[in-house]
């Protein structure tokens, strides 16, 4: 289970009240649609509303809870004593978001 933390621009959110988004307003906005792309299995646990950080430039955040079955390979020479690191492969999944990137601030 691991937490995928978004922040995006939106001009539809310009001008929108600050703090979570009512639902009239979500349907004006762009939400992205994140691909986990290295998975075996994945589920979205929790999806939670978007929020406005900062209305004048149209700031918007959002949080999504995943729950995943992922599979790498592992060098175990060094157990128990040897790290290991999974890559999270990340993608936006509508067509319309093929101009967008996903870029990782803390990875």
């Amino acid at each position: 289970r691991f937490y995928i933390f978004m922040e995006w621009f939106d001009p539809a959110a310009i001008g929108m009240p600050p703090g979570d988004v009512s639902e009239e307003n979500r349907k004006k906005l762009w939400i992205p649609e994140i691909a986990l792309q290295n998975t075996l299995k994945t589920g979205v646990e929790i999806h939670y509303p978007p929020e406005i950080v900062f209305s004048e430039k149209g700031h918007v955040a959002a949080k999504v809870l995943y729950q995943a079955i992922m599979q790498m390979e592992i060098d175990m020479r060094l157990f128990p004593f040897d790290t290991q690191r999974l890559n999270i492969v990340l993608g936006l999944r509508a067509r319309r978001d093929r101009d967008r990137a996903v870029f990782c601030r803390f990875c």
